[in-house]
């Protein structure tokens, strides 16, 4: 892997780990709860698992299964602006198969 997809995937996973702290921290009302902690809690374990070389395959898959989850979750609500998640997904798809090749 090359210096800048490693860069992108550390950057991934320090900034999506955050947001769901974040999220895991202010626990959004107009959501269901079991929902909310199950998606952010999945995103937290791929952070911590895409940011370990050995192991960054499996996070990657996670964290892009719970980028997809909150997507879902966000549009079922009608919160349409979810341009940003899309944004996190294809990056996390592109290393995801970077890792890989």
């Amino acid at each position: 892997m090359r210096f800048g997809d490693q860069l992108l995937r550390y950057v991934l996973a320090v900034v999506l780990g955050w947001a769901a702290v974040q999220t895991l921290m202010s626990m959004p009302a107009h959501m269901p709860r079991i929902l909310v902690l199950a998606i952010a809690g999945l995103e937290l374990v791929g952070c911590v698992l895409f940011a370990l070389p050995k192991v960054a395959y499996t996070g990657g898959w996670l964290l892009f299964a719970a980028i997809i989850a909150a997507i879902i979750l966000h549009v079922l609500h009608r919160q349409y602006g979810v341009e940003n998640l899309i944004i996190y997904a294809a990056a996390t798809f592109a290393v995801v198969t970077k890792l890989r090749s």
